[in-house]
């Protein structure tokens, strides 16, 4: 096993961290690097030798490789968001996975990064992860003039509503009618009337994937970044209350 630290190790308070790959050079260099940032390590080469891990050993974040032999990155998330669907996961992808963004937030992924990519980013999303929904919510950010913003009016229909909104743990995927949408891109939203005894939601996000029927019709999944104060409170505990792997689910439309 490649493991470091035993069960229970750590101080008080360090949270602990899963480094799944099987190339030995890029893992040992994850664990160097999350180590000197003061957390737990523990390693793996294979998701069943993870998955063996997950289940012995108290986590906070796991991140893990999609192509590996004797399990692979998906069979990993799979099994990691049955045993626990709030454990946070983040998963690499290339350009050979078969494993889409879109399915990859719809199986549980908290975020989906491609390699290659900088260190200090995916330290800060390990971070991020790790945080209370509340408080990854509670900051807004600087938008672009020009960025696109996501409004369901508050005559749509709740038969229409079911399929043109759906909400994961952390965040929403919708039918959004416009040209100025991208991946990556961050948006500004209002769901006048979003159901679920929700208050009528205002708030940030990031669009995660995207899904086009044609070139003003699109499906958008978007994660939540910053809620307003109104709606906040409501809608935390709404999402924490969720009985879904999903972290950004599949649209039905």
């Amino acid at each position: 096993m490649s493991g470091v630290g035993g069960a229970g190790g750590g101080q008080a308070g360090q949270k602990s961290v899963l480094i799944v790959d099987d190339d030995e050079t890029l893992r040992e260099a994850f664990v160097f690097d999350f180590k000197r940032r003061g957390y737990r390590v523990l390693s793996a080469s294979s998701g069943t030798e993870a998955f063996k891990i997950a289940q012995a050993e108290r986590l906070d974040a796991v991140i893990t490789d999609v192509r590996m032999p004797n399990g692979t990155g998906v069979e990993l998330l799979d099994n990691i968001k049955t045993m626990n669907a709030r454990l946070p996961v983040v998963i690499f992808v290339t350009g050979f996975s078969d494993l889409s963004t879109e399915d990859a937030y719809d199986k549980g992924a908290f975020a989906v990064m491609s390699k290659p990519f900088d260190r200090k980013v995916l330290a800060e999303t390990v971070q991020k992860a790790m945080l209370g929904c509340s408080e990854r919510l509670s900051t807004s950010a600087e938008l672009a003039p020009d960025a696109p913003q996501v409004v369901l009016p508050a005559d749509l229909s709740g038969a229409l509503r079911a399929v043109t909104l759906r909400f994961g743990q952390g965040g929403m995927s919708l039918a959004y009618e416009g040209d100025s949408a991208r991946v990556g891109q961050p948006v500004s939203f209002r769901i006048e009337h979003p159901g679920h005894g929700l208050p009528p939601l205002f708030g940030q996000g990031v669009i995660r994937w995207m899904r086009e029927s044609d070139p003003t019709n699109r499906v958008l999944g978007i994660e939540f970044t910053y809620l307003d104060p109104a709606c906040r409170p409501a809608a935390v505990a709404f999402l924490d209350g969720l009985h879904v792997k999903a972290f950004i689910p599949k649209s039905a439309a």
